[in-house]
């Protein structure tokens, strides 16, 4: 009796195994059509902004230069200032801009929780 049991138990387990392979086979076959499917949409995606890219040439090049700009003044600033003079500025920003000032301060708030959320 034990005997046919066993038999039961292990054409079963053969069974479930054999399930599981055909899953797992399958599972993989839906991920590389989702990688592929993905490629071929960055690739057209790619294709595209090159594309919008040789249209927008000088766009492109004054934006650059526009945020190139923005970056040096930061850089100027951060060097030329101590922690009191900006703090001076958030000061000032902050009554001449209360609503903008709240928002930005609301955001970093936000942002500053998720990373030390992540971080435990």
């Amino acid at each position: 009796m034990s005997s046919r049991f066993e038999e039961s138990m292990s054409a079963n387990a053969d069974k479930m195994t054999d399930a599981a392979r055909a899953g797992a086979a399958a599972a993989g076959q839906h991920a590389d059509d989702a990688i592929h499917a993905a490629a071929d949409m960055l690739e057209n995606g790619k294709e595209s902004l090159r594309d919008k890219a040789r249209h927008a040439g000088e766009a492109a090049n004054r934006a650059g230069r526009g945020v190139a700009k923005v970056m040096n003044e930061s850089v100027d600033y951060f060097r030329g200032s101590d922690a009191s003079d900006m703090l001076e500025d958030v000061r000032s920003l902050t009554k001449k801009h209360p609503g903008a000032a709240l928002v930005t301060f609301a955001v970093i708030g936000f942002f500053l929780g998720r990373s030390l959320k992540k971080a435990d």
